[in-house]
Parts: C-alpha cells; sequence; structure tokens
C-alpha cells in the first residue's frame, strides 16, 4: 500500500481538497513538486513492487540532469542524463523498490495537464518481463504546513490518543499489515502514519492499458 492509497482514505479534518482523483492501484507513481520541480518515483504499485527501468523524455530539452540523482543499482545499469532525456535500466534486473528521489529535475509551476504535455515519454517496467506502462503523474507539495500529516489531526502540537480518535472515526481503508484500529497505539506509531505523509497530491487521469 502507498502513501496516496493510506491518505485517500482519511476524511477526517484538513483532508478536503488534498486528495484529487484515484490513484491507480496497479500503477507506479511519478511524484512532482511544482514548487521545487522535484521529482521522485515510487514503486510500490509496479509489477512485483519494484521499477527495473525507466524512461523520462522532453523534446524541448527543459530538464536539468545537472540536478539529477540517478539510482546506482548496484553499480550495474545503463544510464542516460540529458535535457531531453533521464533513463536507467538495472542490467542485473532488480530495480529499486519504494520511492526514489531523482531531484529537482522538472521545470517548477506545471499543473497536471502541463506536465502531461511536458512529457513526450514517461514509462517504466517492474519486474522483467512485466511490460512497460506510463507512470500514474501525481502532483505534491512537500511544504505543505497542515500537521495532520505528521499526525496532529486536531493540530494542539502533539500526536496523542485525541489525534488516533480523530483517525479511528475518519479512516475508512484497509490498513496495511493487518493494523488493528481497536488497540489504541503509542503516540509515536500514531505519528508514523503520518510521518511519509506530507505529500500534498493531485493527479491527472490517462488512458492506458
Amino acid at each position: 500500500m502507498d502513501l496516496f492509497h493510506l491518505y485517500g482514505s482519511f476524511t477526517g479534518p484538513g483532508a478536503p481538497g488534498l486528495f484529487e482523483g484515484t490513484d491507480s492501484p496497479d500503477r507506479a507513481d511519478l511524484l512532482y513538486d511544482p514548487n521545487t520541480g522535484n521529482v521522485k518515483l515510487d514503486a510500490s504499485d509496479a509489477a512485483g513492487g519494484v521499477i527495473t527501468t525507466y524512461a523520462l523524455e522532453n523534446l524541448s530539452g527543459r530538464m536539468e540532469p545537472n540536478d539529477a540523482t540517478l539510482c546506482p543499482f548496484d553499480g550495474n545499469s545503463t544510464d542516460t542524463a540529458t535535457a531531453y532525456q533521464i533513463s536507467q535500466t538495472d542490467l542485473d534486473g532488480d530495480g529499486f523498490s519504494g520511492i526514489w528521489d531523482l531531484g529537482d529535475i522538472f521545470p517548477t509551476d506545471m499543473g497536471l495537464v502541463e506536465l502531461e504535455d511536458f512529457l513526450s515519454l514517461d514509462q517504466y517496467c517492474g519486474t522483467m518481463g512485466s511490460g512497460y506502462f506510463e507512470f500514474d503523474l501525481l502532483r505534491y507539495f512537500a511544504d505543505d504546513p497542515r500537521t495532520w500529516v505528521e499526525g496532529d489531526f486536531d493540530d494542539d502540537g502533539d500526536v496523542d490518543n485525541v489525534d488516533f480518535g480523530i483517525l479511528y472515526g475518519n479512516y475508512s481503508g484497509p490498513l496495511a499489515g493487518g493494523m488493528d484500529l481497536q488497540a489504541t497505539p503509542e503516540p509515536a506509531t500514531l505519528a508514523l502514519l503520518g510521518a511519509g505523509g506530507c505529500l500534498l497530491l493531485s493527479r491527472k487521469r490517462r488512458n492506458g492499458p
């Protein structure tokens, strides 16, 4: 389960407007921060939970290859980093899991339509042989000031059982790992629910396989 799915099921204070649209459960995500131009690739929903190859292209040469942080792939990969294309293939086929931060490689202030137009190609492959797919393109705001993404749902400066009660009363989705919302968690555990959630996302829809 990726962070978009987890926080997309929260409907409590501060939630309206945080998530627009529905993230595809079987596509990897490209996360774009319009404030900084930062790009992250989230392999959570790719086949096998990994990305073994990806390619991002812009025909007008507006990417920033000098700011790109390429995945090391154990030192055995083919890499391209130019103003027109940033791509990698893991020759061992292991790929990377989780989220890889490519750096501030895109122009800032693009909306979802502009982001889609900017990318003449955005494809990835999960486990070897699983096929090539387009990323789900998502916008996020890493510096969103709302404290609920850290577990402080009542915005009182701490994370405690009151915050858990708000989560319990407003969460409608499944939890990973069989977590039981009937059991009262430690405040630190509740904070972990929000630790990675400071991604204010909006999603563009595209037709595809």
